[in-house]
């Protein structure tokens, strides 16, 4: 990859493995509920290879956790990093998903659950979305 005229330019070889990391890093503190933490280190993955959706994806639901006022400008740039990232790879589940959650907490279960749906429909094992479909169908129940 890094060969002249072989492949990749090793600075942006580079840039990629770094980026991994951060999102590696991110992916752990968002697991620990570490917002603060999981933003930046998304942050620094799509800083340095700003195309990748997954990355996006990641960095918006980090972003909207993170936002003390779930309707101010850090939750609408989260909201609209995930918007991005569905669109760059409509195949990526955890897109859905987490525009799912954020519909599901501004108390708009029908727009929730259609992208639980979707999530259901690009991995249809995917326990995530049916447990959240499953809340959706019960509070309706009530």
């Amino acid at each position: 990859l890094t060969e002249p005229g072989g492949g990749m330019d090793p600075g942006r070889t580079h840039d990629i493995m770094n980026a991994e990391l951060q999102f590696q890093k991110g992916k752990i503190f968002l697991k620990k509920r570490d917002y603060p933490s999981a933003r930046e280190s998304f942050g620094w993955a799509v800083k340095l290879v700003p195309e990748e959706g997954e990355y996006l994806a990641f960095l918006g639901v980090a972003l909207f956790l993170a936002a003390d006022n779930k309707q101010g400008g850090d939750a609408l740039t989260g909201f609209r990093y995930l918007k991005k990232a569905a669109a760059l790879n409509p195949s990526l589940e955890a897109a859905q998903l987490f525009l799912g959650t954020i519909y599901k907490e501004q108390k708009l279960k029908d727009i929730a659950a259609l992208h639980f749906r979707r999530a259901l429909e690009i991995n249809p094992e995917s326990v995530e979305a049916r447990r959240e479909l499953s809340v959706l169908a019960m509070k309706d129940s009530r």
